[in-house]
């Protein structure tokens, strides 16, 4: 399973499911340009994993107040929604 939320990927194997986001090499490697995949967070369900994404996008937000945070909870079920939409759709 494969998932993309933003420039975040939710993807699972037998063990678990592993949070990553999507990075690009810099000016000094020698791959510049190139994309590659950085896991930042491992859970062992489903459910965990999609707290973890929200937990993550709320804590690197430029939000300040509790309305700015309800929205954007708001914004990120939405996101997720219409990811695993997506994803259904494929299966």
């Amino acid at each position: 399973m494969k998932i993309q939320l933003g420039k975040f990927f939710l993807t699972s194997d037998r063990y678990g499911y592993t949070l990553s986001e999507e990075k690009t090499y810099g000016e000094t490697s020698k791959k510049v340009g190139q994309t590659f995949m950085e896991p930042f967070a491992y859970f062992s369900d489903f459910e965990a994993a999609l707290k973890g994404y929200e937990r993550h996008a709320l804590l690197r937000s430029k939000a300040t107040t509790l309305q700015e945070i309800a929205d954007l909870k708001e914004s990120i079920a939405q996101e997720v929604k219409v990811a695993l939409r997506s994803f259904n759709e494929v299966i």
